[in-house]
């Protein structure tokens, strides 16, 4: 019988995986926004009132889409630290949208800058909503 030449899999530093897991999160929120804006922006083109829908619309598709990175980055992650993990994507994806959205601001309101911070608890609910990993792996017999 010939040996299998294995290679051990070596695993990243945990620091470095939270940032990794934290990156994907922002970039799966990020995607959900755009995939929510263009809905939602659907769907009050459809509605009578169009301007006084478009800030209601615009804070769900953020507050949806924060939800769901943290629910990706626990997914991504597999790991105990479900609220770190939610934490920081959640975190990154309010960052990566204020980069994202910086040129299209007047900057002048500061309300709404505190209403899209509602965001980051709501990652934390996404985490915690997301199905815990078994730690026990099947092995092939």
């Amino acid at each position: 019988m010939k040996k299998r030449n294995l290679k051990h899999h070596q695993e990243k530093p945990p620091a470095l995986k939270l940032i990794i897991t934290s990156l994907y999160a922002s970039v799966c929120g990020i995607l959900c926004f755009f995939a929510l804006i263009l809905l939602l922006s659907g769907i009050c083109m459809l509605a009578g009132d169009v301007h006084s829908l478009i800030f209601p619309a615009s804070l769900a598709a953020i507050y949806l889409s924060s939800f769901a990175a943290g629910f990706s980055a626990v997914l991504f992650n597999r790991a105990e630290t479900r609220a770190l993990t939610s934490l920081l994507g959640g975190i990154g994806f309010t960052l990566l949208l204020f980069l994202v959205l910086l040129p299209f601001s007047d900057g002048g309101e500061k309300v709404n800058i505190l209403l899209k911070f509602i965001g980051i608890p709501l990652s934390l609910l996404g985490g915690y909503c997301a199905p815990k990993q078994s730690s026990r792996k099947r092995r092939r017999k």
